[in-house]
């Protein structure tokens, strides 16, 4: 299957082909339309195409977290933890419309 992710290091969009996933307690629903929206999403995007003081400037919290890690587990190893989250690609879409293919319940 498909998904809309982000690389927060880069700022780049891309289209990732993923397995599918398996349902234990849910619905899987196949997508035949989705959308990005202007809200939430569209302001992740923007933060993510930011420079890395850019994004501390909009993220207060995220820097708060980087001090946070770095009084428990020192600099070098919060740096590490922060740039190897900001390179792994986080998936952007969350409005969908579609076909329920599997209810997830034993029969």
């Amino acid at each position: 299957m498909k998904i809309l992710a982000q690389n927060y290091k880069t700022g780049e969009l891309q289209m990732l082909e993923v397995p599918m996933i398996t349902v234990k307690n849910g619905l899987l629903i196949e997508t035949k339309a989705s959308l990005v929206s202007i809200g939430t999403e569209k302001a992740m995007i923007d933060v993510a195409r930011k420079s890395l003081l850019g994004k501390a400037l909009a993220r207060p919290d995220w820097v708060r977290q980087v001090i946070d890690k770095i009084k428990t587990e020192g600099f070098m190893e919060a740096w590490r933890q922060s740039k190897a989250r900001l390179d792994v690609p986080v998936p952007i879409g969350y409005s969908c419309a579609g076909i329920v293919r599997d209810w997830g319940i034993p029969d």
